[in-house]
């Protein structure tokens, strides 16, 4: 990242290093992803890859999402169902099974 964005924001790798340990901060990223999760379910739409690399959280600890190449939306609700699957997979993926973040993000049952 260059030395102009860095001001600016973090990757959510980042972040979450940043914020490790802090277990508000830690529920806060969560209840943005539930929101960003929520909002997406609501349009049957799906990322297609959420890497970590592919968040980003600015210095306010606002989460954004982007690269949005294979992004879908208003799919039929059994598409959305087998695709949203998979994209709670990845987004799990970016972390260790023990890591706090992704024990608070399997707690708060994204896949529905």
């Amino acid at each position: 990242m260059n030395e102009g964005m860095r001001k600016h924001c973090f990757l959510l790798p980042e972040y979450v290093q940043h914020i490790s340990g802090d277990d508000a901060a830690i529920e806060a990223l969560c209840q943005q992803f539930r929101m960003i999760f929520d909002r997406l379910g609501r349009m049957h739409a799906v990322h297609g890859d959420f890497k970590a690399t592919n968040w980003i959280v600015g210095r306010d600890g606002v989460l954004h999402l982007f690269d949005l190449d294979a992004f879908s939306c208003g799919l039929s609700l059994e598409a959305f169902k087998r695709w949203h699957k998979k994209d709670v997979e990845r987004l799990l993926a970016n972390w260790d099974a023990d890591a706090p973040i992704r024990k608070a993000l399997s707690k708060m049952q994204i896949a529905s």
